[in-house]
């Protein structure tokens, strides 16, 4: 399990960046929620079985810790973070 966690960090290092960038600050509950559903989506399945929402829940938090910290830290991370995210299909108005 632990190897698997390893991966489900940083896993959960980049979905925690693209949200932070697709929905920016004041969005906490949303964003959390949807780091949560792409995780699932993308955990290996043994940890699915294994991780509780709680569990879950609690990486996320302290991944956007070590988040925050390299996104201050790397110019290139802050300036994508904020930066606004590319219109696709679904935002166009049709």
């Amino acid at each position: 399990k632990k190897g698997e966690t390893q991966i489900l960090t940083s896993i959960l290092f980049r979905l925690v960046t693209q949200a932070e960038r697709e929905y920016g600050g004041g969005t906490g509950e949303l964003k959390k929620a949807t780091v949560i559903e792409w995780a699932y989506a993308r955990m290996p399945a043994v940890l699915k079985f294994s991780i509780s929402q709680k569990e879950l829940e609690e990486m996320i938090d302290s991944v956007l810790e070590y988040a925050k910290g390299r996104w201050e830290a790397n110019p290139a991370l802050k300036q994508f973070v904020s930066a606004i995210a590319p219109a696709t299909t679904e935002d166009a108005d049709v």
